[in-house]
C-alpha cells in the first residue's frame, strides 16, 4: 500500500470517527432534551393541582363564611329586638307619665324593675327569647366550624371574628339587662352601630375568587 492509499484510507476513518461521534453526541442531547421537557411537565401537573386544591379550599371557605355571615346578621337582627325592647319599656317605665305597659295583662307601672320583668314574659309568649337564643347556638357553631382562614380571607376572617366578639357583648347584654337605664342603653345602642358598620364592611369585602 503506498502512502497514497495510507492517507486516502486513514480520511476516511476519520471521517467515519466524527460521524459517529456528531450521531451519538447528538443523540446525547436529544436525551437530555428530553428530559428537561418531562420534568417541566411535571412541575407543570403538579402546579395545576396544587392550584386547583386551593381553589377547591377557597370555594369551601368562602360558603362556610357568607354562612356564619349570614347567621351572624339573622342572629343580630332577632337579638335588637329584644335588646330595643327593653330599652323602649324601660324608657317608658321612667320617662313616660302614664308608665310602661307590659306582659300578658298589659299591666301598667313606673317601676322600671318590674316593667323589664314584665317584657320579659313578653319575650317568652312570643318566642323572641327563643328565637334568639337558637340564632345564638347556630352561630356559634358555624364560627365553630370555619377553621383557618385561606390567605386569601385572612383579613376578612379578622374582621368577622371582632364583629362576632362584639355580638357576643350584645346578646349578654339583651340576655341579661342591667345597669342603669342610661349605661345600658349606651352600650347597646354603642354595639347595635359597631356591629351593623362592622357586617356591612365584611359584605363587600369578601374577595373574589375562581369559580370550582
Amino acid at each position: 500500500m503506498d502512502k497514497k492509499e495510507t492517507k486516502h484510507k486513514l480520511l476516511w476513518i476519520i471521517i467515519a470517527i466524527v460521524v459517529v461521534l456528531f450521531v451519538g453526541g447528538g443523540g446525547t442531547g436529544y436525551y437530555f432534551y428530553h428530559q428537561q421537557q418531562v420534568a417541566k411537565a411535571k412541575a407543570i401537573a403538579v402546579a395545576i393541582e396544587k392550584r386547583a386544591k386551593i381553589i377547591k379550599q377557597e370555594n369551601k371557605y368562602d360558603e362556610n363564611f357568607r354562612n356564619a355571615l349570614g347567621y351572624l346578621t339573622t342572629a343580630f337582627e332577632d337579638t335588637k329586638t329584644v335588646a330595643d325592647g327593653y330599652v323602649q319599656i324601660w324608657n317608658d317605665a321612667i320617662f313616660d307619665p302614664v308608665g310602661a305597659i307590659a306582659g300578658p295583662d298589659f299591666t301598667v307601672t313606673q317601676d322600671f324593675n318590674e316593667a323589664i320583668a314584665l317584657k320579659t314574659e313578653d319575650f317568652k309568649e312570643d318566642g323572641s327569647l327563643d328565637s334568639m337564643d337558637e340564632d345564638n347556638k347556630i352561630l356559634k357553631e358555624a364560627m365553630a366550624s370555619l377553621g383557618e382562614p385561606p390567605k386569601k380571607f385572612t383579613d376578612v376572617a379578622s374582621k368577622l371574628s371582632e364583629a362576632y366578639g362584639k355580638f357576643q357583648t350584645y346578646y349578654s347584654l339583651a340576655e341579661t339587662p342591667s345597669g342603669s337605664f342610661n349605661s345600658y342603653k349606651s352600650q347597646t345602642d354603642g354595639l347595635k352601630s359597631e356591629i351593623d358598620s362592622a357586617t356591612n364592611d365584611i359584605s363587600v369585602s369578601i374577595p373574589k375568587i375562581p369559580s370550582k
